[in-house]
């Protein structure tokens, strides 16, 4: 792993840390990610994709349904 990740990593744990004693211990990984990139804004670059097509892929089905819905459009 290279510094910048364990740095990122490092500070992602930060964050994630806070969340059980906040009442948000429930909440998706992705908010942890969300919150990371707002209080390290200066660390990375946002592009808005509303309306662009995507699909979350965690199954196989996930990945049969994207190739005919998502790909065609990009």
């Amino acid at each position: 792993m290279r510094y910048h990740e364990r740095i990122m990593t490092a500070l992602l744990a930060c964050v994630v840390a806070g969340y059980p004693d906040s009442g948000r211990g429930h909440l998706p990984h992705e908010e942890a990610v969300r919150d990371l990139l707002l209080e390290r804004s200066d660390r990375f670059e946002v592009t808005d994709v509303i309306g662009s097509p995507w699909i979350e892929i965690d199954f196989t089905n996930d990945r049969v349904r994207a190739a005919p819905e998502v790909l065609p459009p990009l």
